[in-house]
């Protein structure tokens, strides 16, 4: 928990981003681009750090200009004066991200281009110079072999993806088994200073020459799968955190994959981890294939308005958040085939959804974003067998009785699932020992991808009436 905080503490860099706009000169540029170096234009930063000496930029967010710019380098600041806000013709690309799979049309392109135009006119010279650092070489990966030993045996890693949940559950859960060698991080602002990993890269992609043993994936939800599927067919062990898909078309991409080169694949579905599994199995007692009914209430934390979640290129809530507890109720079952399956949607992040398994087990999940948000997501989840019923709270507190009464009754730190996936699959990968069945992988995803996709039906059928 002291890790999560100081980790949340210290995203102060990232979290704080601002659109901004002014005058200034194509430093780099693709020999295809339509702006060269040395080029003159305004231009509008829709989802930058504040006061930054450069920014890189697509074309949509660059327009050229004749205003002559200051002599020397330095930054100027042009506070917005009060109402200036009133007219946002910049409100359409706040936060936008080359990620996020939002078009930026060639109508909003003029409107941007007008609006810089006019920002610059109007208030360029109440401009204040602030002070600018010495010039640094731009670079997008940097090498500290100080950091890494040469004569380790150990399987080398590299992590896509150092947001708050890697840098809280996964570099510091697999550093028992594995060496965690290299991180590949798209945003600068994620990656602290003090971090002792011997590569550091900003490709989304891992480059032409790098090879490594295991790949750790914990990226933009849309780029696992195919991430997964490069490093799969490069020969590698790879470990997925959630989702593992978010279409019908990557489902069947890895599936392939899955299926060509062996079991070295690992789910991150956190509860099929959680030590309170093992008295479930005691507790219930149950006989191979009996079926386990599920039924859980869930309330998931508000996401901020610009929060990339709800990206285009992001999936629904059924996929992002809903898939723990569907795929932990497949787990309990033994990855049985679904039979039936509806779903009943409340509003744009609230719904209720039921399965039913072919072994007979039933599913049913109430999922919302409506309450306090100050502890986070919140569960209840009763699992039922038989004449036994066991009761799981937050994945900490538990529960189980029978007709005779209680059988058991305990709790456990709430973050201890995570620590034992990453020290348990780490620890398997280090063995070489076989990762997820293909079936569980199949299974797992069509059935979220289903659910997912009649939830988009409900909305749509809804906004239609």
């Amino acid at each position: 928990m002291l890790r999560k905080i100081r980790s949340r503490l210290g995203e102060t860099a990232r979290n704080e981003k601002y659109v901004s706009c002014g005058l200034g000169t194509v430093l780099e540029a693709p020999a295809n681009a339509c702006y060269r170096r040395g080029s003159r234009v305004t231009f509008l930063a829709p989802f930058h750090p504040a006061a930054v000496e450069r920014v890189t930029l697509p074309p949509d967010f660059l327009f050229p200009t004749d205003v002559e710019l200051p002599r020397g380098p330095s930054l100027l600041h042009v506070p917005l004066s009060p109402g200036t806000e009133g007219d946002a013709w910049w409100i359409d690309v706040r936060g936008w991200s080359l990620y996020s799979g939002t078009v930026v049309s060639e109508a909003l392109c003029q409107q941007l281009a007008l609006g810089v135009a006019g920002a610059v006119a109007r208030g360029w010279h109440m401009a204040r110079p602030l002070s600018v650092s010495p010039e640094r070489p731009i670079k997008e990966s940097e090498i500290r072999e100080s950091h890494y030993d040469r004569h380790s045996t150990r399987k080398r890693a590299v992590l896509f993806g150092l947001g708050n949940y890697a840098k809280v559950h996964i570099v510091p859960g697999v550093k028992k088994s594995i060496d965690l060698v290299a991180i590949h991080e798209i945003d600068p602002t994620q990656i602290p200073r003090n971090l002792r990993v011997p590569y550091l890269d900003s490709s989304p992609l891992a480059r032409e020459g790098e090879d490594y043993e295991v790949v750790l994936i914990a990226g933009y939800h849309h780029t696992h799968a195919p991430l997964a599927v490069r490093a799969l067919e490069s020969g590698a062990y790879v470990v997925v955190e959630k989702p593992l898909v978010v279409n019908e078309e990557q489902a069947e991409q890895l599936e392939k994959a899955v299926a060509r080169n062996g079991r070295k694949f690992f789910a991150g579905f956190h509860k099929r981890y959680s030590p309170l599994n093992a008295f479930v199995r005691s507790d219930l007692n149950r006989s191979k294939g009996d079926p386990v009914s599920c039924h859980c209430v869930v309330y998931e934390s508000p996401y901020p308005p610009l929060f990339w979640y709800y990206w285009p290129n992001s999936p629904g809530p059924v996929v992002e958040n809903g898939c723990h507890w569907i795929d932990y109720f497949l787990y309990l079952n033994g990855f049985a085939k679904p039979i039936a399956q509806d779903v009943f949607v409340a509003g744009a992040r609230a719904f209720s959804l039921s399965v039913k398994l072919e072994n007979g087990a039933f599913f049913t999940l109430t999922m919302s974003q409506e309450g306090a948000s100050c502890l986070g997501v919140q569960d209840y989840v009763e699992l039922r067998s038989q004449d036994k019923t066991v009761r799981l709270i937050n994945d900490s507190l538990y529960s189980s009785e029978n007709r005779r009464g209680l059988i058991r009754k305990t709790k456990v730190n709430k973050m201890a699932n995570y620590h034992a996936m990453y020290a348990d699959i780490s620890k398997r990968v280090a063995a070489d020992e076989k990762g997820d069945t293909l079936e569980s992988v199949t299974v797992s995803n069509r059935l979220i991808l289903r659910l997912e996709q009649a939830f988009k039906e409900s909305i749509e059928s809804s906004r239609r009436a």
